[in-house]
This record gives C-alpha cells, structure tokens and sequence, in this order.
C-alpha cells in the first residue's frame, strides 16, 4: 500500500515538472516577441530592420555621329572552264594583274589579301535526259581592299573592274580610331542611365540612390552599305563610280542596378 503511494506521488512531481518547463519556455518566447518592435509602415512598404529597402534597374544608351576614314571593299574574279586547270589558270592570271592594277594607284600591298577562294564543279538536273549532269569547273578568288583615302573608294572599283574583277560587294566603312569614339559613347550611356534612375526615383519620392552595380554591355558600329552592292561588273563603259560614305552610327549601352 505504501509503496503504490509512494510510486503515484513521483508520477505526479514529474508530470508537474515537464508541464511547468513548457510555461517557461512560452512565457520566454512571448516575452522575446514583445521585445522586437514592429517596424512603422511607410505607405504599402514596410522597410526590413538592417536590409535595402529596394532597387532600381536601368538600361542606357549613348550614341556618337562619327566621320569614317576607312573603307574596306571586296572585289572578286570570277572564272569557268570545262577543265579545272584551265580555270585556275586563268583565275590566277586576272586576280594578278587585279592586284598590281590597284597597287599602281598607290594601294598598299598589305591593304589587299584574299578572303575566300572557291573552285567547284557546276552540276545542274538535265529534264531532257533526267539525270544530273556536270558542267564547267568555276573558280572564285574574293579580295579585300582597305582603302586609307575614302575618297577614292569608286577609283579603286573601277580599276578593279577594268582589270579583270567581275564581282564587287560588301563595301563597308569605318573608323580607324573607334574606341576613341566608343568612350565617348560610353559616358553617355552612363549619363542616360543616371538620368533614368534618378527620374524614377524623384518620381517614387525616393529621396537617395546609390549606384551599385554597372555592367558594360558592348558596342556597335552600325555599317552603312553604299554603292554597287553585290553585282556582276560587265561594262567597262560606265561612268565613274561614285559612292557617298555618310555618317556612321557608334553605339554603347550598359545596365546599371541602384540601391536606396
């Protein structure tokens, strides 16, 4: 009998114990609660104790209008003949006297080099016999030129042409200093971006931005085609080429993250 009392009341002290240690801790963990006070709402923004509030992204261009002083321009000979030998003989024959012809008008031998040479075997369906059948071996030497005088880009395609060339494309101008003109395209894709943010900010009342994170996105040269285009040059008979080289068009973007 003593014994079963004696076993109740320490079931009892332990039962009491555990349930006593949990008031404890909730009573703990209230009181921390009530010890971290609740930030004042601004607006719809609750702002978070220790973190940035927010951020703004932006993207910006900057555009600079430059002037090209080079010219690159492509010139090709064309050549055919029902024997493969025979059509590189000749090929090689024109593109020379091509070359020599341009450096005579004082272009630079370093300014002139190949940039393709293609010799295949034409094959085209004959619908009389219904079969494929091979014609002409054709052989095609494409140069560049890099003319250093803008001014005598259609000097250097009608020496071209009446030496031999039957293909000229691609005429393309540039400038010999464009990262030069880059920076200064640079700062003003900057300025733009600054300006955006800055905008959206006051617009937002946001008083204070910080830039904190800016990434240059590249450049652009924007070509300007001019001229003959892709074409087969057959009249030596035609007036003197003229090609207008324009303006060129120097781009920079970048994308900018600000905190506040």
């Amino acid at each position: 009998m003593k014994k079963n009392i004696i076993i109740s009341l320490l079931v009892f002290a332990l039962v009491s114990f555990f349930v006593a240690g949990a008031l404890v801790s909730e009573v703990a963990s209230a009181d921390q609660e009530a010890a971290i006070p609740m930030p004042e709402p601004i607006g719809d923004i609750i702002p978070v104790p220790g973190l940035i509030n927010g951020e703004i992204h932006v993207n910006g261009a900057g555009v600079v209008m430059a002037k090209p002083d080079i010219a690159l321009v492509n010139v090709g000979v064309e050549t055919a003949s029902k024997n493969s030998s025979d059509a590189q003989s000749e090929n090689a024959t024109v593109s020379n006297r091509v070359i020599e012809a341009l450096k005579k008008i004082g272009i630079d031998e370093k300014d002139i080099k190949t940039v393709s040479y293609n010799m295949f075997r034409e094959r085209y369906y004959d619908h009389e016999k219904r079969k494929t059948v091979e014609g002409d071996f054709k052989v095609i030497h494409s140069l560049q030129i890099v003319v250093r005088n803008i001014d005598n880009v259609g000097v250097v395609i009608d020496t071209a042409v009446d030496s031999g060339a039957n293909q000229v494309s691609n005429i393309r101008f540039t400038v010999s200093d464009a990262n030069k003109y880059y920076l200064e395209a640079l700062k003003l894709a900057i300025m733009n971006a600054k300006s955006k943010a800055n905008t959206m900010a006051s617009t937002m009342d946001i008083t204070s931005i910080v830039p904190a994170k800016i990434i240059e996105q590249g450049f652009n040269i924007a070509p300007l085609i001019r001229g003959t285009g892709d074409m087969m040059a057959e009249s030596k008979a035609m007036a003197p080429t003229q090609i207008e080289s324009g303006e060129l068009e120097i781009r920079a973007n970048v994308q900018m993250v600000f905190s506040y």
